[in-house]
């Protein structure tokens, strides 16, 4: 079986928000709502990934606050958690 995987630089921010949590050791939980990706990080408190990759958390979506105030992540932050992924997909070879 073949598995493709997309390079980083290709991932939209949702994908590489999920695949940084993911490795970083948050469980992906169900969401209520299809907007959303929900994640549990190891301290207890619940994420929330939107599809730009709007960064909340809190009980619920409702409940939650925004971790991003424009709704999407800076360049900075992006570059930083494409760093973190690629040394993660690297260490995992």
């Amino acid at each position: 079986m073949i598995i493709m995987v997309k390079h980083v630089e290709n991932l939209t921010n949702k994908e590489l928000l999920t695949e940084w949590m993911l490795a970083k050791g948050f469980k992906s939980v169900p969401a209520r709502t299809s907007k959303y990706a929900c994640f549990l990080a190891p301290n207890g408190l619940q994420y929330f990934v939107g599809s730009h990759g709007a960064l909340r958390r809190g009980k619920s979506v409702s409940d939650s606050i925004s971790l991003t105030p424009t709704g999407r992540l800076s360049d900075e932050a992006l570059a930083k958690f494409r760093r973190d992924v690629t040394a993660f997909r690297e260490s995992q070879k």
